[in-house]
């Protein structure tokens, strides 16, 4: 009985176990195919990028949960979660996929998603107002960049705490730091110089001219007495007249504002001709301070005659002063022969305010004394005398200027009388040219002005020309080009966030230098303006709208600009009959503003970790830490010490922040040993060279060259080779690095650095551009390289991602974009080799979603779709060999072989996106045939499956009937209806739809019981036509006999006998037989 029981348990635990896994495969087929969307919000802030998970038609009660993996790592995901999103993402791709789970059954979707960086970096610029009454200095914040919330001055003379308002008022002289807070709640600082404006005001330039016969406009000139000083405006100018005789008289105006170096203003007050008088000025500046200046007048009018030169021959100018236009001229004595009108057409006048001139070309004036006489408007006359002698000599003037070269110089040579030809007689051996040497072709061309010459680009040394003038005066002059020399002292002041220059420049250059900033912009590959970006056409005269101008022999304060920077100086110098400009640098660096990170060194540990070294640059002292590991949170504050020991491999946020609160952050990979470069100085014998790697204070150097290790030639990470000599000094130098204040540190180095003949030709490869379809992690730049190289150079990026360390360059911490990459290879005494790398990062495009309808049908057409992704191509692939570069493709006639796995891709600018797919099932399609059947006397219309198509209980059914009458059953009666076309549409349980039509000639199928043929157009005959199929009909009479018979009937018995005789009224009996076999029998009536 036991073994019985237990016989029967087990066989209820199968049952049990197989109804269990029947509900499973039941419960896994009925998990519904749902929808997933994802929408990202783009990073705006560090780290804000979030995704926001959406899923529709999900099985009820199914859980759904969602894994985060940031592309291209599918195997680590950032985050398993159950909630609809996830913040704290960075720019990049991500991948979601989103499994339903229901007991054991499980189906997933997926999507990947781009989260774009739209971070705007904040920059703005500094612009103030200098203290000029005390406490009214101002800055103003102007931002260039960025969405900038709030303003403070948190150091300086003043402090000034967070305030909406980008303008600080009422500031005090002196050094202030401006700190601006982004919507972010990122803080950029710079550093701001409010000077003190002295106010002290001059008097300069006082002149007048005659305004009527009765008043006199006066003019005067304030300006500040210090190199410093401004003018305070607004300004009040009191005017007070002592006249020679009677009360004095007041004039008042007001100027509001102007130039503040210098200010010129004018005041019409009485005139006193010939009387002495006096007027003072008193001018009051917007600081209350007054400045006075007293002024006589003495007018009279004057007469200034001048002889002018032309050529071998003279004229007279008579030029009145101090009198009222117009005016008369009278020569009161000449000398013989001297007729006025011959020399000046409008003599005696009148004559306007320009001078008159008294000269012929034709006819020289004669010489002797002449006494001449002026009567102007107001009847004052004036009178004076010249004498005209025969025309000495005027030896032509020399000038030295030295060149653009060092070493190089020209002569500028003035004459008052035209010169007609130079020639060089005497000049040093390096002046390749056989003397005596015509140089008159160097006479001014440019405007062409015989009275100057000018000559250029001559080596230095004694030089020494003969000179005639076309009067024939013959004249000899030296001069010595010395070369043109300069020393310039130039210091950058770095601030937090500006800088200030401090320019002291000399030369021999007689000519005054003009001085200028620039800034390099890399993607114009141009020096432009630091603020405008105005770009400086290069050889150019440098102007205020390309350039910033410079002051000589003083600071230069406030230049709020990151980037590489230049100083240059263009000044005049002589060519060959034309004037030249010098354009010459003098100085070339790079100012960040920021503290800047500009490498990162792992040395390996036996254990696999990595001792970390980050050398980094900024306003000390530097505060070392990491932030993030792999991209989640990993805090090491590590003070003011670089040195990272024991760091696992994986990618470390590194930070950096200055001593001006400014903050650093860069992403490194490590993963495997960077370890110092050797830099060499450049080397040229007989020159001081030297070796060096980057200097860590807390490190020990060790030099020493070829195999020769006791003898150390450095300890500190600088190795001299004073002077360089050759071959002496070609071999292979090492240094050997170690750490030792930390016994447990894994820094243990030696580096080689070979000095060989081979240097004299540095090789740095072959140019190259590569590009790649999305992030390719990290990339070595030698890899890169086309043809040979030494591998010895440095690598720079031109286009400032801030991922290159060394020659490996992490593009998976870039955005998809074009870096540009330059690879130097420094050779012997400053020969060097360079090529270009340009990498291009494509983006890959958004993968689409792929779908299909429902249901397919076979022997239908169906069609793919393909979500819409802007200028992309598309590449379908699929079962029966299926290929198609349309969007949304179609099938027609689809049958079983085209069941399986379609798959579709993007192309966007040669990169392909992730695939999508989906499944297409092909449904069987109803097949039937539609039967008009005539049962009793109704006319019906059937549908029959054939094959099985479908089941007929299952299936929906629809009729359209001729009129449009829509009826849903089957079959359907449609006795008495129109005739014409009846549409049946049959849709099976699987959701396929077939359609066939039928076309119906009548609708009534009964037997007429009656006819009565007397031509009235109704029931004339025995009509049969709506059956189908009669074989043949037969009539009796009720005695029995036949009276009419007819195969292949259909309506043409009319109530006659065989023999076309009309059968009398009564009822008759009919035999219809079909084809089918049945036979139909019954009583008509005839009638007349």
């Amino acid at each position: 009985m036991k073994n019985t029981c237990e016989s029967l348990s087990v066989r209820y635990r199968y049952i049990t176990i197989f109804f269990f896994f029947l509900f499973f495969n039941f419960s896994f087929s009925q998990l519904s195919s749902f929808t997933l969307q994802v929408t990202a919000t783009n990073e705006t802030c560090s780290g804000n990028g979030s995704l926001t998970f959406t899923v529709a038609n999900t099985t009820p009660g199914a859980t759904v949960i969602y894994t985060l993996f940031r592309l291209p790592d599918v195997i680590s995901p950032i985050t398993i979660t159950s909630t609809n999103s996830f913040t704290g993402l960075v720019a990049g791709n991500y991948r979601v996929v989103a499994t339903q789970s229901l007991g054991t059954a499980s189906n997933s979707q997926q999507q990947d998603i781009t989260i774009v960086s739209q971070i705007v970096l904040l920059n703005y610029n500094l612009v103030g107002e200098n203290e000029v009454c005390g406490n009214d200095g101002k800055i103003t914040v102007n931002v260039t960049q960025g969405n900038a919330v709030s303003y403070e001055i948190f150091s300086g003379p003043m402090i000034r705490p967070l305030q909406a308002s980008n303008i600080f008022t009422g500031l005090t002289s002196g050094s202030y730091q401006v700190r601006v807070f982004d919507n972010c709640g990122e803080g950029v600082v710079r550093a701001f110089t409010v000077d003190a404006n002295a106010t002290a005001l001059g008097f300069y330039n006082y002149h007048y001219i005659l305004d009527t016969c009765n008043t006199i406009n006066v003019s005067d000139q304030v300006q500040p007495t210090l190199p410093n000083g401004i003018i305070a405006y607004p300004i009040t100018l009191q005017y007070t007249v002592f006249p020679p005789s009677g009360a004095p008289i007041q004039y008042t105006q007001t100027i509001n504002s102007g130039n503040p170096n210098v200010s010129y203003f004018s005041q019409i007050l009485p005139l006193y001709y010939n009387q002495h008088y006096s007027y003072s000025l008193q001018v009051t500046n917007s600081c209350g301070e007054v400045y006075v200046k007293s002024q006589t007048i003495d007018v009279v009018t004057q007469l200034d005659l001048r002889i002018v030169l032309t050529r071998c021959d003279k004229m007279i100018r008579v030029m009145p002063v101090d009198f009222i236009a117009p005016y008369n001229v009278t020569f009161l004595s000449a000398p013989s022969g001297f007729n006025a009108s011959l020399y000046n057409s409008n003599h005696p006048g009148p004559f306007g305010n320009e001078e008159a001139i008294y000269y012929n070309p034709s006819i020289p004036l004669p010489n002797g004394l002449y006494t001449i006489q002026i009567t102007d408007s107001c009847g004052r006359t004036a009178v004076n005398s010249i004498l005209i002698e025969a025309t000495p000599p005027v030896e032509p003037r020399l000038y030295v200027n030295e060149g653009c070269q060092d070493g190089f110089g020209g002569f500028y040579i003035f004459s008052v009388i035209s010169m007609q030809n130079v020639t060089m007689t005497a000049a040093p051996s390096s002046y390749n040219q056989n003397l005596p040497y015509d140089v008159s072709f160097n006479l001014d061309s440019v405007s062409n002005d015989d009275h100057v010459f000018l000559m250029g680009d001559l080596p230095q040394g004694n030089y020494q020309f003969n000179i005639t003038d076309v009067c024939g005066h013959i004249y000899i002059l030296s001069g010595v080009i010395e070369g043109y020399q300069d020393e310039t002292t130039i210091n950058i002041i770095e601030n937090c966030g500006s800088f200030d220059i401090d320019l002291h420049h000399t030369s021999n250059s007689v000519n005054s230098p003009a001085f200028f900033l620039q800034k390099f912009d890399p993607l114009l590959n141009a020096w432009v303006h630091p603020l405008t970006g105005v770009v400086y056409p290069d050889g150019s005269i440098p102007t205020i709208l390309n350039s910033i101008q410079l002051i000589n022999n003083t600071v230069n304060y406030n230049f709020a600009f990151t980037g590489e920077f230049r100083i240059i100086k263009d000044f005049t110098s002589i060519g060959s009959g034309v004037y030249g400009i010098c354009i010459k640098t003098l100085d070339e660096f790079t100012f960040t503003g920021l503290p800047e990170i500009d490498n990162v060194y792992s040395f390996q540990c036996n254990d696999g970790s990595y001792d970390v070294l980050v050398e980094a640059n900024g306003v000390a002292p530097l505060i070392y830490r990491i932030t993030t590991k792999d991209g989640l949170p990993f805090v090491i504050d590590n003070g003011t010490s670089s040195f990272f020991p024991s760091l696992s491999p994986a990618i470390y946020n590194f930070q950096v922040e200055d001593a001006c609160g400014n903050i650093l952050n860069r992403i490194f990979e490590i993963s495997d040993e960077v370890i110092f470069p050797i830099t060499p100085s450049e080397l040229c014998a007989g020159q001081p060279g030297s070796l060096s790697v980057p200097n860590f204070p807390f490190l020990h150097y060790e030099w020493w060259k070829d195999n020769n290790t006791t003898n150390i030639l450095s300890t500190t990470n600088l190795l001299q080779l004073n002077p360089f000599s050759l071959p002496a000094d070609f071999g292979a130098y090492h240094v050997r690095i170690t750490n030792p204040g930390n016994p447990n540190s894994c820094i243990n180095e030696v580096i080689d650095y070979t000095i060989s003949p081979d240097m004299a030709n540095p090789n740095a490869g072959g140019d190259n551009n590569v590009s790649y379809c999305g992030s390719q992690g990290v990339i070595n730049l030698f890899n890169s390289l086309s043809g040979t190289y030494q591998a010895n150079g440095i690598w720079q990026e031109t286009t400032g991602s801030g991922v290159l360390n060394n020659n490996l360059w992490d593009s998976a911490l870039v955005n998809p974009g074009v870096y540009h990459f330059t690879y130097t290879v420094n050779g012997l005494c400053g020969n060097s080799d360079e090529s270009q790398v340009t990498i291009e990062i494509k983006s890959t495009p958004q993968a689409p979603v792929a779908s299909v309808a429902p249901v397919v049908c076979d022997a239908q057409t169906f069609q793919l779709f393909a979500s819409d992704i802007p200028n992309a191509t598309y590449q379908w692939t699929g079962p029966n060999g299926f290929s198609s570069t349309v969007q949304n493709p179609t099938i027609d006639n689809a049958s079983n072989v085209n069941e399986g796995i379609y798959t579709v891709s993007v192309f966007e600018d040669g990169c392909e996106s992730n695939t999508a797919s989906v499944e297409v099932f092909v449904n069987r399609s109803p097949a039937f045939d539609i039967v008009n059947e005539c049962i009793g006397n109704s006319s019906s219309l059937s549908a029959v499956p054939l094959n099985d198509s479908f089941n007929v209980d299952t299936a929906v059914y629809s009729w359209t009937y001729p009129d449009g009458t829509v009826v849903n059953t089957n079959p359907v009666t449609i006795t008495g209806q129109e005739t014409g076309s009846y549409v049946l549409t049959v849709t099976s349980a699987n959701g396929c739809s077939a359609s066939k039509s039928i076309d119906v000639l009548c609708t009534n199928c009964g037997i007429p019981r009656g006819i009565s043929p007397n031509n009235d157009g109704l029931n004339d005959t025995f009509d049969l036509s709506c059956l189908q199929g009669i074989v043949n009909v037969k009539i009796f009479n009720r005695y029995g006999m036949n009276v009419y018979e007819l195969d292949n009937y259909v309506d043409q018995w009319d109530g006659k006998d065989f023999k076309g005789r009309l059968l009398p009224a009564a009822t008759y009996y009919y035999v219809v037989k079909f084809d089918t076999g049945n036979v139909k029998t019954g009583w008509v009536y005839l009638n007349y």
